[in-house]
């Protein structure tokens, strides 16, 4: 994962797992998610990924937040 964060992050792009609820977007790779166990992951533009239902990520903190927005 990390370098898939590495790879489209540079260009606009956005990273998520694809759940039943909506996408669980991720503000930069962390070491949990390398797990990949059972899991689809998405990269989106930024504009796009705006538009998509989307979840809050169980790791996510208010200081990730706001850094990545």
């Amino acid at each position: 994962m990390k370098d898939v964060f590495d790879l489209v992050t540079p260009y606009g792009y956005r990273v998520g797992k694809v759940t039943p609820e909506g996408i669980e977007w991720y503000a930069e790779w962390v070491p949990q998610l390398e797990t990949l166990i059972e899991a689809n992951y998405l990269a989106a533009r930024a504009t796009i990924a705006e538009s998509l239902p989307s979840l809050r990520w169980w790791a996510e903190t208010d200081e990730t937040r706001r850094t990545s927005t």
